[in-house]
């Protein structure tokens, strides 16, 4: 009995300190940097519907497949990296169907996503040890309102 027991615990504690794998740390990678580049072509293009949608699609399709251990050690990162790319989904959606000036209430949250999206990109980043993504995406959200 003991020596299930002692099983049990060794299971219990070599399951719950599981660092990521390379390949979900390849995939965070592949979906970070799809989410830079992704934000520096938004800022370069604000209204560039076409672009965006694109932009958006392909983000879509990568948070989609991308998936991770969520009882893994580093779950909290590898959760900063997917809400990362869907928080500039979100800003995607906003430039493609953005009515210029937006709405005070509109704007605000548009601008809320923008604080997250940094604050998840810097996670993520600091997780991966990956350069920094070089968007104002305050400056970014408050040009596609208009404000």
């Amino acid at each position: 009995m003991k020596l299930a027991l002692s099983i049990g615990c060794l299971m219990t504690f070599a399951t719950s300190v599981v660092a990521a794998t390379p390949g979900e740390r390849q995939a965070a990678r592949a979906l970070y940097d799809l989410t830079a580049s992704s934000a520096r072509a938004l800022e370069n293009a604000p209204f560039d519907r076409p672009a965006s949608q694109k932009l958006k699609a392909a983000l879509e399709q990568k948070v989609e497949a991308f998936s991770f251990d969520m009882d893994g050690n580093d779950k909290d990162a590898l959760f900063n990296c997917e809400y990362a790319a869907k928080q500039l989904v979100v800003i995607l959606a906003d430039a493609i169907l953005a009515q210029r000036p937006a709405a005070p209430a509109r704007a605000k949250l548009m601008q809320e996503r923008a604080t997250d999206w940094a604050t998840e990109m810097q996670g993520c980043r600091r997780f991966l040890k990956a350069p920094a993504v070089k968007v104002d995406m305050q400056a970014l959200t408050r040009r596609i309102a208009g404000n």
